[in-house]
C-alpha cells in the first residue's frame, strides 16, 4: 500500500524541529528553513527500506526571474550576441 506524500511542514512538525528531519531525511536543516520560508511545494515519503525519500514540485508557469532573465549571465566584453 503505497503512502501519501507528507507535505514539509508536517514532517518537521512530527520530528520535532526543523534539525530532526534534516537529520531523517539527511540534508541540512538550512534546506528545510529555505524550504519551509520560500512556500515549496516539498513533499517527504516512506521508503522500502524504513527511512525517507522527499520530492519538489516545481512550477513551470513561473520559472524563477533570474532563470528566465538572459541578462542574469554576464558575458564577457566582445561576445555579446548578435543583435545585441
Amino acid at each position: 500500500k503505497a503512502m501519501q506524500p507528507i507535505p514539509l511542514h508536517e514532517f518537521v512538525a512530527r520530528a520535532g524541529t526543523q534539525k530532526a528531519a534534516g537529520d531523517l531525511l539527511g540534508i541540512a536543516q538550512c534546506t528545510i528553513s529555505l524550504a519551509l520560508k520560500a512556500g515549496r511545494k516539498f513533499y517527504v515519503v516512506p521508503d522500502e527500506k524504513g527511512g525517507w525519500t522527499y520530492y519538489l514540485v516545481r512550477d513551470r508557469k513561473n520559472p524563477s526571474p533570474r532563470a528566465a532573465t538572459p541578462s542574469a549571465r554576464r558575458l564577457p566584453p566582445g561576445l555579446a550576441p548578435p543583435g545585441g
